[in-house]
């Protein structure tokens, strides 16, 4: 079984930092395949009444990217020259008997160097800052265990953003995925408190969050945002080595509200699975919401599916990665491509007014390779994706981006 597959079903036996729904915002330090990298365990003593263990963690990020692209009736070329992608590190405590659980993620990158700006590295944002109280170790709680939690820390919306940029098959997300990926303007999870619950194959999350964009805490004096996610693992229903299914529902009040979080919607919906037997697996997401725009041309509903195939070459070394997604929307201008650099690359490399990348419908595949040198603690990752998008049928951008990155993580 992969080793991120595995820590689908970390939450259903009974771990309390289930990897399950939130393996992008809760991942604890992970033990290293690598001798050479640091061991992350800074203490670590169970008899300790009030600090039982201490770990620091961190992940580095390097890509590079190349465009070939048309848009306006232009032919470019654009290259990113490289880019920190991230530079995130943090630390993770276990309080009070295993009672508490404190969580700490930090952005230290800013790096403008892909659109000519300048590379800082700096104190960026907190990209999550939470505790976490296991109830069912404090009270005699029947039904499974429960855990309440209040900080900052990540939607569990859709199958990519729930998979740990440490873990990621792909170099980067989907648009539509990345849409639902809610953050603070500034680029960090948003302030929220949440429950918890697992009991046998379930494990469901609810919170409540402000829409507040403020990049290190925040406050409640804004709109909030509601998410509800419940997800069983369903192998014995298929058969296979492993399996997991979920839905996920986000609604926020855009009206009348002076900040609000990303992708710009009202609501989303989202119905995703995993599915791995042998070197195979299957990944599968739909997303259907409602956008709240200040421009009309990129208001009402958008939908979208991504799917994904792993094959293994050589297990737990060479893996092969495709993937299929589609984007839609009812408006002319209701969807845009991944935007961190296609964007960037169609307002550089034409002259101004740089023509529009928005359009009503995107398709998208993606073909890579990825070599783990270490595990998933340093691993290559290569790729080249074709993106084609269109408006009332017209093209607006058709390009092949070729993907080189490197990853490592302890």
């Amino acid at each position: 079984m992969k080793r991120r597959t595995a820590c689908l079903l970390a939450g259903w036996l009974g771990s309390s930092m289930a990897c399950s729904f939130a393996r992008e915002c809760a991942a604890p330090a992970e033990t290293s395949a690598c001798p050479w990298l640091p061991p992350g365990t800074l203490y670590d003593n169970p008899d300790n009444p009030f600090i039982q263990k201490l770990s620091v963690f961190a992940r580095v990020h390097y890509q590079y990217a190349w465009i070939d692209g048309e848009s306006g009736g232009h032919d470019f070329w654009y290259s990113n020259h490289g880019e920190i992608r991230r530079v995130w590190p943090g630390l993770h405590a276990s309080l009070a008997n295993g009672v508490l659980a404190a969580h700490y993620e930090a952005m230290l990158e800013d790096d403008r160097h892909p659109s000519h700006g300048d590379r800082d590295l700096s104190y960026l944002a907190n990209w999550a800052l939470y505790l976490e109280w296991d109830l069912t170790k404090t009270f005699s709680l029947a039904g499974g265990n429960w855990w309440l939690g209040y900080g900052k820390r990540c939607l569990p919306l859709a199958e990519e953003v729930l998979d740990s940029s440490k873990f990621l098959p792909v170099v980067e997300r989907t648009a539509i995925s990345n849409r639902a990926l809610i953050t603070t303007t500034g680029g960090s999870a948003p302030l929220g408190a949440w429950i918890r619950h697992q009991a046998g194959p379930w494990e469901t999350f609810a919170g409540l969050y402000t829409t507040d964009s403020a990049a290190y805490w925040g406050n409640w004096d804004d709109g909030t945002a509601v998410v509800v996610e419940t997800q069983r693992d369903i192998s014995d229903l298929t058969g296979t080595d492993a399996a997991v299914a979920a839905l996920a529902f986000y609604h926020t009040d855009t009206e009348g509200r002076d900040e609000r979080l990303s992708g710009d919607l009202n609501w989303l919906a989202s119905a995703w699975a995993i599915v791995t037997e042998g070197p195979w697996t299957l990944r599968g997401n739909l997303l259907f919401g409602e956008a709240d725009s200040s421009n009309p041309l990129r208001d009402g509903r958008v939908w979208g599916v991504v799917g994904t195939l792993e094959r293994w070459l050589i297990q737990d070394r060479l893996e092969l990665v495709g993937r299929y997604h589609y984007q839609g929307s009812r408006s002319p201008q209701g969807i845009a491509p991944y935007a961190r650099y296609i964007g960037w690359a169609v307002a550089q490399e034409n002259a101004p007014p740089a023509p529009s990348v928005r359009g009503d419908e995107q398709h998208g595949l993606y073909l890579g390779l990825n070599w783990l040198l270490c595990g998933h603690n340093l691993k290559l990752l290569t790729g080249a994706e074709w993106d084609h998008v269109s408006s009332d049928s017209t093209e607006v951008y058709d390009g092949l981006t070729y993907w080189m990155s490197m990853r490592m993580f302890f």
